[in-house]
């Protein structure tokens, strides 16, 4: 993988490096921006193996205040517990050392009341450097900061660097067969899906499936047309659901969500689970003019559809007309977003571009129901197959 990303490899040895200082101001902060399984946070450490003992990893998706983010940082860097946050950045700031401070899935630690990240340098007379690794675009954090980042972009993965990847970490005893597989799956599922990580598990789960036919002596393995064609069959469950849905399901369908999020995924499932030209009727208020009759499809059927994110958000807003108070709380709302994908409730979708991203929604509907009962929201009226 770091050989498809060497231009972002180049551009971080170039931003943190001691002797950039000699011809032009080494920046402060770095913001590492890609959609997710973009290679993002893998690329990151590998590079930080050159650092070593001068750099610290931080996952901010289990922490929550920046507190929290010193005492860590007193424990890593001084082995002891420090008993303010401006006795850590005293000490950064009287150090030798100058510390590389990474901070992955920082979504949350970004907004306007919360942006002493970007600080960091400035109050340590930048003697630790700060970057921030996130799915979100900088541009939504830092209006109001006072520090601006230097933006790395991490594009997602073509279908061919895809294969390369999958091919590079595979492990099987037939590699040409395995080969042709990669192929023809990621020919028929990238327009789906250009997650690398989720690509590699559905490929791994139906190569079996694949060369079977072979194994059981109805045809040659390197046959690919006939065994490619009795497993073409496998797609129409699989080139979806297998693709973007975890394989035991989300990680966590039992996790309390804060009230936002709960209406949030509701929204997504509407918008996965809906045609976009049933959101009048549902959501635009007053009464709709009669529309010719027409074929009913089951769309719970077809499997859950992608959608874009102002289309959650206006779904969002219409099922919470009451609070208009969230409006002005986008970073917030990004936030939560980042977070559903993470518990893998929702997946980002596509290749556009990062202001235009696509979503898609994993959620079972068994648990999106129980969601709506804990906010009392009657999800059946607002899906376009039971109302």
């Amino acid at each position: 993988m770091l050989d498809i990303r060497c231009d972002q490899m180049k551009q971080l040895q170039e931003m943190t490096s001691e002797s950039l200082s000699q011809t032009r101001l080494r920046p402060d902060v770095i913001f590492i921006s890609g959609r997710a399984g973009s290679g993002k946070t893998h690329t990151i450490q590998r590079y930080l193996e050159t650092f070593g003992a001068c750099s610290s990893y931080f996952e901010c998706a289990f922490i929550y205040s920046f507190k929290d983010v010193i005492c860590d940082l007193s424990r890593r860097i001084f082995r002891k517990q420090m008993s303010s946050e401006f006795e850590v950045i005293s000490a950064l700031k009287k150090s030798s050392t100058k510390r590389l401070l990474v901070f992955d899935h920082c979504d949350h630690f970004l907004s306007s009341s919360n942006s002493l990240l970007l600080e960091i340098p400035k109050l340590t007379n930048s003697n630790a450097q700060v970057i921030l690794i996130s799915r979100i675009s900088p541009d939504l954090f830092y209006e109001s900061a006072l520090v601006e980042p230097h933006t790395i972009w991490f594009p997602s993965f073509t279908a061919k660097e895809c294969e390369m990847i999958i091919l590079n970490q595979a492990v099987t005893h037939d590699i040409e067969s395995y080969r042709t597989f990669v192929g023809l799956a990621i020919g028929a599922t990238f327009h789906h899906c250009n997650n690398v990580k989720y690509l590699r598990r559905f490929i791994e789960d139906n190569y079996p499936r694949y060369i079977q036919p072979s194994l059981d002596g109805k045809c040659s393995a390197q046959d690919w047309r006939k065994l490619w064609k009795l497993f073409e069959p496998n797609l129409k469950g699989n080139s979806i659901g297998g693709v973007l849905g975890a394989k035991d399901g989300p990680i966590s369908e039992s996790v309390e969500l804060p009230f936002d999020s709960n209406y949030l995924l509701i929204a997504a499932y509407i918008a996965s689970f809906n045609p976009p030209t049933s959101d009048k009727k549902f959501f635009v208020k007053g009464k709709q003019p009669k529309s010719r009759a027409q074929t009913k499809r089951i769309y719970h059927m077809l499997g859950p559809k992608p959608f874009p994110l102002e289309r959650l958000l206006a779904i969002f807003y219409a099922i919470n007309d009451e609070l208009e108070e969230v409006k002005s709380q986008l970073s917030s709302l990004f936030a939560q977003i980042a977070t559903l994908v993470n518990l893998k409730l929702l997946a980002t979708h596509g290749a556009e571009g990062i202001e235009s991203p696509k979503f898609l929604c994993l959620a079972k509907y068994e648990f999106v129901s129980d969601v709506s009962k804990k906010v009392n929201f009657e999800l059946n009226a607002y899906l376009n197959d039971f109302a």
